[in-house]
Formats: C-alpha cells, structure tokens, sequence
C-alpha cells in the first residue's frame, strides 16, 4: 500500500527548530525515524542562509550514512536548478518559514554549482576520513609521515596473511627453536582450521593479549598466572582432564544405560539429552566417554555447564535419588577439555 505520508504540525516544528541555520541542535532518534533527512534540511538551510560551502563539515559513523546524506543533499538542489519558479518557491517557503523572493530563487539555483566548485567537495565525510585529513594537512605537528596511506581492511587482511606464513615458515625451518617446538605441539592438539582460528583470535585480540603478558612479565608467567586462574595444575593438559574426567564418571555402565533409557521416554529436551549421551555406552576411548559426558553436561550451544536441575525432568529426577547430588567438572576444566581440536584417540585403561 503507498501513499502521501502526513507529518503532524508538532514534529514539523520540531524539524524547523532542528534545522534552523541560527540554533544549535542536538537531534536523538530511533534508527528509520528521519535523521539523515533532518540533517540534510539542515545543510540546505546553512546554504540558503549564505553560508560558505567550504566552511560545512558533516560527519557520520559509516562510509554508507556520507554516501546517503551526500547524494540525498546534491539530488535537491540539483533538482532546483531546473525546477519551476512556483515549486521552487513553495519548496523555499517550507524550508525558511518566510514566501521566497525572487533573489532568492536565483541564489537557491545557483548552491548546486557552488557545493560543486567547492575545493575539497563539499565536507560529508566519516570521522575516520576525517581525522585522516587532518593529518594529512598537519602530519609535521602530529609527528606522521606526510605521504602516509590508512590501511583498509583488504590491506590489512592481506598483510596479516603474510605474517602467519611467515610464522608459520619460520617454525618449520627452526623446529629445533623453543618457536618450532611450540609449532609443534600447536600441530598435535589441533586441526588446521582451528589453528586459523586461534590466530584470527589472537591477531584480533594482539592489544589485550600484549597487556596481559607485559603485565605477567613474560610470556612463562602469564601461562602461569592463567594456569592458576583456572585452578589447572601443573603440566596438566586437556587430554590429562579428558582422561580424568572420563574416569570420575559418576556412573557405572547400567547405570548410564538406564539414564539413556529414561531420558529417551521424557520429553523433548531429555530426548535431546539422551541423545547427546547415548555415545557414552559405545565409546571404545577415554576421549569418546568424555566427549559424551560433556555433550550432556553442557548447554546445546557448549558454551557452559547446565545446572543440576537441568539435567533431566524432575520426574526423572525424583525417582532416582542421588541425581541432584551428581558431581560436575569446573566450568574451567569443561573449558580446557573442549579448548583444543581433535587429539588421537588412545585406548581406555
């Protein structure tokens, strides 16, 4: 369905207050509500008014909202240019609140050559441009390379690139090098889509991963400091917690096979449940066994351990005594026993 949208007289004056070229305006609205179109009345209306285009200066967070407002403001008074003497001057009359001369008429044909013959454009920009701007123009004051370029994000990827290939060579050609080593060992925890990953994470995060470790000192004593916040001990390693957490299964094998069993006659969320767990009673290695224990321990997203509560139906809950009382794993060791990818299985003992 279309139509004429009816603005009331109230947010009319409200407009009209926001643009007027003598006031200083704080405008707040919801997103959609017609900001960029107050803002480019607003423009239009420092022009009307005799301001120098050069002298204006717009900024918006996203390249899109300069392109928006830019185009949006060239394509009115464009339009002015060819526009009749009778719309013209109704529009001029809605825009100043006062009829429209015919002077006025002529200057308001001549802003879109003006903002054109401009130097530099007339300014909507984005902050970033900007700020970059600035230093172009001041680069001995803010201590820059006057020809410097602001890398975009393709540069930055790219650059980025190159640095964990050259990481990457590097480890493999000093392998007998505390770097080549810890490559190593990199390489039998995990896959190589989740070591891309732990680099994209570590790239993204390098400003806190910098402070954490010139906070500890060193890299040894952050690995330490994040060892005991974790309440891991001392050369424990997620296949060490897989393995116990494995064994300190609370259940013995029937016991698991009619947990499985009631959680798959309940209702929607125990059958997810059970499904989650049902692996645990072929698992055939330590890991399966604490793969499966966690996949029903945890939320379906695997993001954190479920209450005691959730675990199963009350029902289910009620008739066997003791399930409230089941002991869990730390969120650190459920945590450090899902944090790498896929290690060799090895045989349960």
């Amino acid at each position: 369905m279309s139509g004429v949208i009816s603005v009331d007289a109230k947010t009319k004056d409200t407009q009209a207050r926001a643009t007027d070229p003598e006031a200083s305006a704080w405008v707040s609205a919801n997103a959609g509500s017609g900001k960029t179109y107050v803002l480019a009345r607003r423009v239009i209306r420092l022009l009307l008014n005799g301001a120098d285009p050069a002298s204006i200066l717009c900024l918006t967070f996203t390249k899109a909202a300069a392109a928006e407002m830019s185009s949006r403001v060239f394509e009115i008074l464009a339009g002015w240019t060819t526009m009749a003497d009778a719309e013209l001057a109704a529009i001029l009359a809605d825009y100043q609140g006062v009829p429209a001369l015919p002077a006025h008429l002529v200057s308001a044909r001549r802003l879109f050559a003006r903002a054109l013959e401009t130097p530099g454009g007339l300014k909507i920009q984005t902050i970033h441009a900007f700020c970059e701007r600035l230093l172009h123009q001041f680069p001995f004051e803010a201590n820059v390379a006057g020809s410097f370029e602001v890398l975009d994000d393709r540069g930055a990827s790219i650059l980025i690139a190159d640095a964990q290939r050259h990481v990457i060579a590097r480890a493999s050609l000093e392998a007998d090098t505390a770097h080549g080593r810890a490559f190593a060992r990199v390489l039998e925890a995990a896959s190589d889509q989740g070591i891309e990953a732990a680099l994209a994470a570590i790239v993204s995060s390098r400003d806190a991963v910098r402070e954490f470790i010139v906070g500890a000192g060193d890299l040894a004593s952050g690995l330490r400091d994040l060892r005991r916040a974790l309440s891991l001990g001392s050369g424990e390693t997620a296949e060490s917690l897989r393995d116990r957490l494995g064994s300190e299964i609370p259940f013995d094998e029937a016991e698991l096979r009619q947990l499985v069993d009631r959680l798959g006659a309940s209702g929607a969320n125990d059958k997810k449940s059970a499904a989650r767990l049902a692996p645990i009673l072929t698992a055939e290695t330590m890991e399966g066994r604490a793969t499966a224990w966690l996949g029903y321990l945890m939320t379906s997203d695997g993001r954190k351990l479920r209450e005691v509560g959730g675990l199963a139906a009350k029902a289910i809950r009620d008739g066997w005594p003791g399930l409230e009382d089941t002991p869990l794993p730390t969120s650190a060791t459920a945590s450090s026993c899902c944090s790498t990818g896929s290690p060799r299985p090895r045989p349960m003992r």
